[in-house]
């Protein structure tokens, strides 16, 4: 091997194809990250403008400027600057309609009901826009501020609507999680699709890469293994070689060449991009690992052939492979006849098998001691004759019902090249193909024998071997390729694992919708006890025993509440419902009225600088009929009413309608009075968010799955790249260390030539020392290939305990090419040293 082709192989080795890098899924992916950041912005950000509050006039309910600014000192904060007039004037259509200009953004009336006279132009109350029309956003406002008017609020009223304009005018960036969930998971398709691309070409690819670096290994193996299969040849007589023997040597050394020749043009197709994938580069890397494993085991077969005719100590264990499996087919067929009724064969022929096969054996290892033809010829007469009988025996089966059934091939090792080499006949053993016959003849008529047909392994039906020619390399066409390897497993660990992330996705989706519509619901969920119920007025049957009996005690806060009992003729001055003997009518007016003389009544739960109820008082009036029946008009809270959730607070007021309950019912008429506050104070702040739960459900589900799977592509492709990572995994430090080491050797390769004829010369031991330098070259080119390999492997595979056995392989032979070289340069500087020094 000439330095050049020497250098050649090495740098074959070292040039590693570039799998590319999935630029587009990365972009995809940052893309999508940067449009999640957004949504999460979005969602959670808090606006920086501000509403700005200007009262107009006198609006009453304790409405002033100063009031206000009281009641709520922080700043009220909009996605954009927003001004509310407050005004106690009535509002024209002009002004609703946003004809006219307003001086504000939002004149919100402090009137609570449209005048009727329909000549005068101001008369409707609520809320004006200046830039929208929209019904529903001068609705929402209107509403909030009757609503807390309802609750005795008066400048809490104002800023609970000022609140309301904020939210419904200010703007401000797409806050509903449907659209930015929606988003990412497209994001997130896109990504996994465009991932699940890259690494379905990657890993084909790399795979196509690392089996030809291993074809290439075990080629570099054969031609190291020539020398010695050349020496033996050489040295073997040529009356000891049989035909096959020399068939075979010529066989292997042309067709090592051959294939030697094919391998830079394979190894240029699988690093060429455009052509690695192809179905004709398939085929082309399917042919060189074909032939280099046909190769390997020619070589196997003619190392054991020439042990056998060089007369070499280790040729008795060739005669033991060639002999196991004939010895176990016919003890099977031992055990089988022995079964058998005794009128089926004489107790002669059963010996004479027994005998045939103690014949066999003693020529097998007469055979390994003998001389090399007596040995072989000796064996081969005695295969002949268990044969014989072992057809005989197959023949008589044959003869009864059921007895012509198909044989099927032995699981055992291809001894054909093997046998041809030792020249003995035929691609396999005619003998054991008798006793596979009469086996399966035995166990169609006789039955299956417990030791050899429960556990047997399966078996092939016999035939030609498919695919390769008596000698040579596999002839098979590149475009004749079938169907890559589908990897089932990895298809099932996919699918469980998808299974697993849909159920865990699912799961997470649920806490998520939730959290993000966790609007509660009519069942009460609060931890905390009312601290305190105060009756204040005669109250003959109510008791607060009595409400507690049939209250469910379960707040969202601790609060105290005052039950004000009071005649309804007084208060309220309510006329008969006629359509109804469940409630009364009342003029809305007046229950207004009623509901703020009954908070003025209580002056010390009051704040003195705004007029407002404590946040943590409530008081509830009670107004008891003559017949004994009560109603609830209404409650008088701390809390103001915001969010679309309209349980707490008394917007009902403006409705003329009143309920009251039946006589005896008093005390459980305000339980559920209370009862009804709970869940008003529970649900109160929550915004509708017009969004379908099911439909966010779905929609994080699906993303969140996509998430999981794409991160697991994400794992996987980090676990397949292999450029770079020497220093990461077991073993990676004694890789990096042999690689160093290897890269000396083959820098100091001229050198060692030379170093090489200056010790040995060029007289009788010349080709000695050609022969060792071939020797190191060859295994220094073999060491190269392992090397490249180790190093492609992916990160994955760095981790298992065959890689590092690998790796301590790989560093001593590489300690031992590199002994050899240091023992060639200390002999030639001490032979040069002897030269100087006799020359002087």
């Amino acid at each position: 091997m000439s330095a050049a082709e020497t250098g050649r192989l090495m740098r074959a080795g070292d040039s590693r194809p570039r799998f590319g890098f999935p630029w587009l899924a990365l972009v995809l992916g940052v893309v999508t990250l940067l449009f999640a950041g957004f949504g999460w912005y979005a969602v959670t950000a808090e606006p920086g403008a501000q509403v700005r509050i200007e009262v107009e006039g006198t609006p009453g309910h304790g409405i002033s400027q100063s009031s206000i600014e009281a009641a709520h000192p922080d700043p009220i904060r909009s996605w954009k600057p927003l001004t509310l007039k407050v005004t106690d004037e009535y509002l024209s259509a002009d002004q609703q309609h946003g004809r006219t200009d307003l001086d504000a953004d939002v004149v919100l009336s402090t009137q609570w009901k449209n005048l009727e006279d329909s000549t005068r132009e101001r008369r409707f109350t609520g809320a004006a826009l200046r830039s929208s029309e929209e019904s529903d956003d001068r609705y929402a406002i209107g509403s909030t501020y009757v609503n807390n008017l309802g609750l005795g609020h008066g400048p809490l009223a104002v800023v609970a609507a000022a609140e309301t304009a904020a939210d419904v005018l200010g703007g401000g960036p797409i806050r509903t999680p449907v659209f930015w969930v929606a988003g990412t998971g497209l994001g997130i398709l896109l990504t996994g699709t465009a991932l699940a691309f890259s690494l379905r070409r990657r890993r084909k690819w790399e795979s196509r890469y690392r089996r030809l670096t291993a074809a290439q290994r075990r080629l570099a193996r054969v031609v190291l293994d020539l020398e010695a299969l050349e020496v033996t040849y050489r040295t073997t007589p040529e009356r000891r070689r049989p035909d096959g023997y020399t068939v075979a040597w010529r066989t292997l050394r042309d067709s090592t060449l051959e294939l030697a020749r094919s391998e830079p043009g394979v190894m240029t197709a699988v690093r060429d991009p455009e052509t690695a994938l192809t179905l004709h580069t398939g085929g082309l890397v399917d042919l060189f690992e074909a032939s280099s494993r046909e190769l390997t085991t020619l070589a196997d077969a003619l190392l054991a052939a020439g042990a056998v005719h060089g007369n070499l100590s280790r040729r008795g264990a060739v005669f033991d492979r060639i002999t196991a499996p004939i010895n176990d087919a016919a003890r099977e067929l031992i055990i089988r006849l022995e079964a058998a009724p005794a009128d089926v064969f004489s107790a002669k022929t059963m010996d004479d098998l027994r005998g045939r096969l103690r014949a066999l054996l003693q020529a097998s290892a007469r055979s390994g001691r003998g001389r090399t033809g007596t040995g072989v010829q000796a064996w081969a007469e005695t295969e002949r004759s268990l044969e014989g009988i072992a057809r005989h025996i197959a023949d008589v089966l044959r003869r009864y019902p059921h007895g012509k059934v198909r044989a099927r091939r032995r699981d055992t090792e291809d001894l054909s090249e093997l046998r041809e080499s030792l020249g003995l006949p035929g691609e396999a053993s005619l003998a054991l193909t008798v006793l596979d016959e009469a086996n399966a003849v035995a166990r169609a008529l006789l039955g299956d024998v417990e030791a050899y047909d429960s556990l047997a392994p399966a078996r092939t039906p016999r035939g030609p071997h498919r695919g390769r020619g008596r000698r040579g390399l596999r002839r098979l066409h590149p475009d004749d390729l079938g169907p890559e390897a589908t990897g089932r497993s990895t298809r099932s660990r996919w699918i469980w694992g998808t299974a697993a992330a849909l159920v865990a996705s699912a799961v997470a989706a649920g806490l998520i919708t939730g959290t993000v519509l966790g609007r509660p619901g009519w069942e009460l969920t609060g931890t905390d006890h009312l601290r305190s119920l105060t009756i204040d007025g005669q109250a003959e049957g109510i008791t607060e025993a009595g409400i507690r009996g049939y209250l469910e005690d379960k707040f969202p806060q601790p609060i105290d509440v005052t039950l004000a009992v009071r005649d309804a003729e007084q208060y309220l001055q309510p006329t008969p419902d006629e359509s109804s003997d469940l409630g009364v009518d009342v003029d809305p007016g007046r229950h207004l009225d009623a509901l703020w003389r009954v908070k003025d009544e209580f002056p010390g739960l009051l704040d003195p600088k705004t007029g407002e109820l404590r946040r943590d008082q409530v008081i509830m009036p009670v107004m008891v009929f003559d017949d004994g029946r009560v109603a609830v008009p209404g409650q008088l809270a701390g809390a103001t009413a915001l969010g679309d959730g309209r349980r707490l607070g008394a917007a009902n007021w403006t409705m003329p309608h009143l309920y009251v309950s039946s006589p005896g019912t008093a005390e459980v008429t305000v339980a559920h009075g209370l009862e009804d506050l709970a869940r008003g104070l529970q649900s109160n702040g929550f915004p509708d968010q017009n969004i379908s739960g099911a439909l966010l459900f779905w929609l994080l589900t699906v993303t969140l799955t996509l998430g999981l799977l794409t991160a697991a592509q994400v794992v996987r492709f980090g676990g397949t790249i292999s450029a770079g990572l020497g220093r990461f995994g077991r073993g990676g430090a004694g890789l990096r260390r042999a690689r160093a080491e290897l890269d000396q050797l083959a820098l100091g390769l001229d050198d060692s030539r030379l170093d090489t004829v200056a010790v040995l010369g060029a007289g009788a031991a010349s080709t000695s020392a050609e022969a060792d330098q071939r020797l190191f070259e060859r295994a220094l080119v073999m060491a190269w290939r392992e090397a490249d390999d180790l190093a492609a492997l992916p990160l994955s595979a760095r981790l298992t305990q065959h890689y590092l056995d690998r790796v301590t392989r790989l560093q001593r032979l590489v300690a031992t090419l590199g002994k050899r070289d240091a023992d060639v340069h200390r002999r030639a500087a001490a032979l040069l040293e002897a030269t100087r020094v006799t020359g002087g």
